[in-house]
């Protein structure tokens, strides 16, 4: 190989030719797990589309509420149509969930005098 087909071949990465076999395979991994790792987040994120389409078809929402059990605190998703959503958002003060359900495109306007 030629020098001047190394330098189109790795561009601005030719430097890697300097390294040891050791030190690119270590590298080679790490970018490979750092890969999977986003692949896997590229999925969910996907599938979270996809439900949200879903979603937006039947004119529900995700909701994420707190839930107390004894001594513990946690938080549940939950699925509820867009009204009463919009009226739990009300109650618990959580006006920022609207303005995201609106950037989504609900209709939020009509929904909050419907309820």
């Amino acid at each position: 190989m030629i020098e001047f087909d190394i330098i189109d071949e790795l561009g601005n990465n030719a430097e890697l030719l300097t390294k040891s076999d050791v030190w690119l395979e270590v590298l080679e991994s790490k970018l490979s797990q750092n890969l999977t790792l986003l692949l896997n987040d590229l999925e969910q994120v996907q599938k979270t589309i996809k439900i949200k389409k879903r979603l937006q078809q039947n004119n529900q929402v995700a909701v994420k509420r707190p839930v107390h059990n004894n001594a513990i605190s946690d938080e549940v998703i939950e699925i509820l149509s867009l009204p009463k959503a919009i009226q739990l958002a009300n109650q618990t003060s959580c006006l920022d969930q609207i303005n995201i359900w609106e950037a989504d495109g609900y209709d939020v306007g009509y929904n909050v005098q419907t309820v």
